[in-house]
């Protein structure tokens, strides 16, 4: 069954204090994408650059780990990076616990030009 989730293109920044804050881009906003057990980290980061229509980009996913109150550094526990099909699999079964989980997407290659992007 497809289940889908929403993905913020934003980057994230620690502060001074190690305070990690996700940055959102202000042109490719957020976008509601499909997922569905089984669907491989290629097809789910290639869903994702159909909706954003931003193909060929090379792309990083993460999001916050989901229960910070199990971590002392709270604020401080850096982003989690989605890089394999495991990781994709550890993130669905977290998603399923909790709806709001959001995925966030870095795409590497269009800092410069996120500038004239024009939505």
């Amino acid at each position: 069954m497809d289940e889908f989730c929403m993905v913020i293109c934003g980057d994230w920044v620690c502060s001074l204090n190690g305070e990690w804050k996700l940055e959102i881009c202000n042109k490719l906003f957020s976008r509601v994408v499909p997922i569905s057990e089984g669907m491989t980290l290629g097809a789910f980061k290639s869903a994702i650059s159909k909706e954003f229509g931003t193909n060929g980009v090379n792309t990083s996913l993460s999001y916050a780990a989901p229960d910070k109150d199990m971590f002392t550094t709270k604020e401080k526990t850096p982003q989690v990076l989605v890089t394999s099909e495991v990781g994709l699999l550890y993130y669905l079964s977290a998603f399923r616990e909790n709806r709001g989980l959001n995925l966030f997407e870095k795409f590497e290659e269009m800092e410069e030009d996120l500038q004239s992007f024009d939505t």
